[in-house]
């Protein structure tokens, strides 16, 4: 605050006065907030401990975590590295952009077994499934099945906006870094923020969630499910998320599904988009939650896209 400054003339220099004079970019950040501060010195605290030297007497979880400490901080190594360990993966060579125009999988796509997969691996673009409370017996849980995981602060702005355009513009330059045709990696890049958009435009606004909450409780089995949406098997990814824990699901698990008719319209979306474009959905969203801390090149590819959608009080 900047008591100097009369409230009634310029509320806003005297609520953040003080913190425009006195706030500072950390390198390779375009904003910064109140939040961000006490996080970087957090992260400062954080990194004293890790940074010293392995002690005998350290509990062996803090020596695990120096020694992780000590292998992501080998910047030599890690840009070396560069891209490899992502394009030896096997997620690499079914992905079509990569693959270019010669891509052979149209035929035999299969969108249930791609989805989880991928499911299992923590990307979930089409639906999301959570572990909630039951609304109606708060002793129990049950599964909820939820919105799409897709950025939706990027995607609730028009197609052309600015934001939209510099996530376009990532996804484009991460394609074309790992090797895809220019031309290619363009298309594909269209086609598939052309089908995040539609999917996004799915989702409930907040407004209409709160007018009639028990319009929401709409409970189904697993195996009821599978029967009622047939562009994806439902059951088979939850249970393909589960299995990582080691957890059977069986089809008579209650699942809540507040917004039915938003299944209703992915499913209309999905039945009309390519086999490329669906398997480049995933394709796009696991490179770039695997490459984007990768190289210097990579870490810096996404500050376009924090420039446009950061709006805090000091913000340039």
């Amino acid at each position: 605050m900047d008591t100097n400054v009369n409230p009634c003339e310029d509320f806003a220099k005297f609520a953040c006065g003080n913190f425009y004079r006195t706030a500072t970019y950390r390198e390779g950040k375009t904003s910064v907030s109140p939040f961000s501060i006490l996080n970087d010195a957090n992260n400062k605290l954080i990194e004293s401990i890790v940074s010293d030297e392995e002690m005998p007497s350290d509990w062996m979880y803090v020596k695990y975590m120096k020694r992780l400490y000590k292998s992501c901080m080998d910047e030599d190594v890690i840009e070396q590295l560069g891209l490899t360990p992502y394009l030896k993966s096997s997620r690499s060579k079914e992905w079509p952009t990569l693959i270019g125009r010669n891509w052979s999988g149209e035929a035999n796509f299969d969108l249930s077994e791609v989805n989880a997969a991928y499911m299992s691996e923590g990307l979930q673009p089409l639906f999301t499934i959570q572990v909630a409370l039951d609304p109606l017996d708060s002793s129990t849980n049950i599964l909820a099945l939820m919105d799409p995981d897709l950025s939706y602060e990027v995607f609730r702005k028009a197609r052309t906006s600015p934001r939209v355009l510099a996530y376009e513009e990532i996804l484009r330059d991460l394609a074309t870094q790992l090797g895809a045709d220019a031309q290619v990696a363009s298309e594909d890049t269209k086609a598939v923020i052309d089908l995040q958009s539609a999917l996004s435009k799915t989702v409930i606004p907040r407004k209409e969630r709160k007018r009639n909450i028990s319009s929401q409780l709409n409970m189904f089995t697993l195996g009821a499910l599978r029967d009622r949406y047939k562009f994806v098997d439902i059951p088979k990814a939850v249970r393909a998320v589960f299995a990582t824990a080691n957890i059977t699901i069986e089809d008579t698990q209650k699942v809540l599904v507040p917004f039915p008719q938003v299944l209703d319209k992915i499913s209309t979306i999905v039945e009309n988009t390519s086999s490329r474009t669906l398997q480049n959905l995933f394709g796009f969203g696991h490179a770039y939650a695997q490459t984007k801390g990768l190289t210097k090149r990579m870490r810096e590819n996404s500050l376009p896209l924090e420039k446009v959608t950061k709006y805090f009080c000091f913000d340039r």
